[in-house]
């Protein structure tokens, strides 16, 4: 008895000339085998008769008794079994499931130790406070599983957080005002189905106080008197216990706001861009943190009375910027702008505003809707619309149109001219020969993109 593969060496068995039928155990399961049978007569063996017979795949029978919860955790739960007498199997299987839900695979198996009769596996990445089914299935060395044990139950528990909410910050927004913030924990950090959060502080030489906020809050103001010195810090707490405290923070309030900043200039340096520049404030009532740039669009001024329909008129702001400069970018050419800066203590100050324009550009779109009002033998006539409002990027100066003959006999026909009018009539051609005729806009900037050749012809 050899694998037909030859990969081990043959099997040779010896029985008497009554037995008809021998059982060879130890096989591989599986497995192609070449089984040679051979008679003898004394010490000749006559010619034989092989066959080719494979061994059916391993059948492991399931573990008969459920696993033991060892470990709950908030998100993990540990299990043990035993496994009742050797076997071959290549690996245990550890399934879940969560209230009663669908069978999952826990990602990692266990490998199988054929001297080893005890085994555990942790199954983590499960929600806290949440019912858990678990069981087990032998995996055979063909990686055939088996059935699944019973099923044992556990319930993941809840713990104190093991971390105190990141990026806490203290601010004074005004003179009467301290302000809190951080960012929410994850809710995989929080070690139950609930959070809180907690902020500690202390006003002066005061003793310390613990205020308890809900967990969907990621700040929190206090009330305050002007120059007042704050130590401020923040931990999460659940049902069970809380995290360690955050960092301290600390701010002190302070009085009165700084005047307006002085020599606001807006400078145009392209069509999309406009640098903003400006003094500080005279009365400073404090120490400058930094300064408020606000900006919106006003109108385009090729179009002064339409409402833009592709952007908003709202003022944008970039908050707490640190130098005397600014440059506004990503804006619209040819458009009236209005700024306003503001200098920032533990309070803002007054705005100061101005307004200038962007650079003009050549317009980005063609005239609209060019026709052909009449044909003759030897002229043609056409008008067309302006560009639109949002893409003329400048006033309109003037419209340049060509026409091109298409027939053989009028290849070389060509004429290129200007208009200010939004119609015009070309002479001068050619009777009954075909033509293209097209239109671009030009403002004081450049030209824009010609509009789709129009298919004309003389009469």
């Amino acid at each position: 008895v050899v694998p037909r593969d030859r990969s081990e060496q043959p099997r040779i068995y010896t029985v008497d000339r009554n037995t008809m039928k021998y059982k060879v155990d130890g096989l591989r399961p599986n497995t192609v085998y070449s089984v040679t049978v051979e008679a003898s007569a004394g010490n000749q063996w006559g010619p034989g008769v092989t066959v080719d017979m494979s061994t059916d795949g391993d059948l492991v029978t399931g573990l008969q008794q459920a696993p033991r919860v060892i470990e709950e955790k908030a998100t993990s739960i540990t299990i043990g079994w035993d496994t009742p007498q050797p076997i071959q199997c290549s690996s245990f299987m550890v399934e879940y499931r969560l209230d009663n839900g669908v069978w999952q695979q826990s990602p990692r198996r266990i490998p199988c130790d054929p001297g080893r009769r005890s085994y555990t596996a942790t199954v983590d990445a499960l929600p806290t406070n949440s019912i858990v089914d678990l069981r087990v299935r032998i995996v055979s060395v063909s990686n055939q599983p088996s059935n699944p044990s019973p099923e044992a139950r556990g319930r993941t528990k809840c713990s104190a957080p093991e971390h105190p909410p990141q990026g806490v910050r203290a601010d004074a927004p005004s003179t009467n005002e301290v302000r809190v913030s951080w960012a929410r924990p994850g809710k995989d950090t929080w070690n139950c189905d609930q959070l809180n959060i907690e902020i500690g502080y202390r006003m002066g030489n005061e003793p310390e106080k613990i205020i308890p906020v809900p967990g969907d809050r990621t700040d929190y103001v206090f009330p305050s008197q002007p120059n007042t010195r704050w130590v401020i810090r923040v931990r999460a707490s659940n049902q069970v216990g809380a995290s360690p405290w955050s960092a301290e923070q600390t701010v002190t309030t302070r009085q009165g706001a700084p005047a307006g900043v002085r020599d606001l200039r807006i400078t145009p340096l392209s069509p999309n861009e406009m640098r903003v520049q400006w003094s500080p404030p005279a009365q400073q009532h404090g120490n400058i943190v930094g300064y408020d740039i606000s900006y919106r669009l006003k109108h385009r001024l090729a179009c002064t009375n339409e409402e833009p329909r592709d952007v908003s008129r709202d003022f944008v702001t970039a908050y707490n910027h640190k130098d005397l400069d600014y440059t506004l970018t990503g804006l619209l050419p040819h458009t009236l702008y209005e700024v306003k800066v503001r200098a920032r203590t533990t309070e803002l100050g007054p705005e100061e505003s101005g307004e200038a324009a962007t650079l003009q550009q050549p317009p980005s779109a063609p005239p609209l809707n060019l026709q052909l009002t009449y044909a003759l033998e030897r002229s043609l006539s056409f008008q067309w619309e302006p560009v639109d409002c949002s893409q003329r990027h400048g006033e309109i100066v003037n419209y340049e149109f060509e026409i091109l003959g298409q027939d053989d006999w009028a290849k070389l026909e060509r004429q290129i001219a200007n208009t200010s009018d939004l119609k015009v009539t070309i002479d001068g051609l050619t009777p009954y020969t075909k033509y293209v005729m097209r239109v671009k806009a030009y403002n004081s900037i450049g030209g824009g993109p010609n509009t789709e050749n129009l298919d004309v012809m003389t009469a």
